[in-house]
């Protein structure tokens, strides 16, 4: 059915981007030059899960200065998975919403998975909106 169809060329596009943006911030921050923290491997880690557990569905929201801490600073301790969006209300984004819908759930699932087994997270959500992060679109070309 025609819906249906829709509905997983939708989610393809948006595991794609998702990877290919995955591909970037690697690709980025290991040939960029990166800021130095102070903050301990740790410490850090330890904040972004507070973060994730604080965050509506797992998924937390940055924008230009926190994601250039939290992706591109070292240490970074972590993996990120990252949609760049446009969802705020001024944009009229629908594609957007449904992104971030299926972003919701696969860090839901994510970290009910690791709950259940009593391991702890490697890997973190983040969603970054135009509006917020205009800085780090234009750094990876995207407008």
């Amino acid at each position: 059915n025609l819906q249906n169809m829709r509905a997983a060329t939708i989610l393809f596009a948006a595991v794609s981007l998702i990877l290919c943006f995955i591909s970037s911030v690697s690709s980025a921050s290991t040939s960029s030059k990166k800021q130095t923290n102070s903050v301990s491997p740790e410490v850090k880690l330890q904040q972004i899960k507070d973060m994730a557990m604080k965050s509506k569905g797992n998924v937390i929201t940055l924008d230009d200065s926190t994601y250039n801490y939290y992706a591109l600073s070292k240490p970074r301790p972590y993996a990120l998975i990252v949609l760049l969006t446009a969802a705020h209300p001024k944009f009229k984004c629908g594609i957007c919403k449904q992104l971030d819908s299926e972003l919701v759930l696969l860090a839901s699932t994510y970290f009910k998975h690791l709950q259940e087994q009593k391991e702890e997270p490697k890997v973190f959500f983040l969603r970054l909106d135009y509006e917020s992060s205009q800085k780090v679109f234009h750094s990876y070309e995207v407008s």
